[in-house]
């Protein structure tokens, strides 16, 4: 194997690509395209730990699971720029209060599934959202 000199500088923010990246994804009820963006592991962890919960087993030992539905819906709202979930307006329309189910309530299960699905292979997870729930419970 060769060593090829290590320069602290090249992997400073100013020298690498940007972290953000946008991208669109027509989803054809609608007239205009979704827009996702990637995130920071950062950004994930803290969604990952949204969704963690605490159970208790009979025996009375805790034990953290991640709640897979939850993490999904996290991981959509987090990286769609457009449309924003959060919007009031937007919310009032579906009859929503939280940016989640706005997502859910707007896009029907395969729209949904495909906009994951996006997401997760934008993101640089090339593997079913399904599978990042399991690694979660696990890590």
């Amino acid at each position: 194997m060769t060593e090829t000199a290590y320069n602290v500088s090249d992997f400073l923010k100013e020298n690498v690509e940007a972290t953000v990246e946008q991208k669109e994804v027509k989803i054809d009820r609608f007239p205009k395209p979704f827009v996702i963006k990637t995130i920071t592991e950062a950004e994930n962890t803290a969604l990952r730990q949204r969704a963690t919960v605490k159970l208790r087993s009979k025996n009375g030992q805790v034990r953290t699971e991640t709640d897979g539905d939850k993490y999904a819906g996290l991981l959509v709202v987090a990286s769609t720029v457009v449309p924003n979930f959060s919007d009031a307006v937007l919310q009032e329309n579906y009859g929503t209060g939280s940016a989640v189910d706005t997502a859910r309530t707007m896009l029907r299960a395969g729209e949904f599934a495909t906009l994951a699905k996006e997401v997760t292979e934008f993101n640089g997870f090339n593997e079913d959202v399904n599978d990042l729930v399991e690694d979660a419970k696990t890590n």
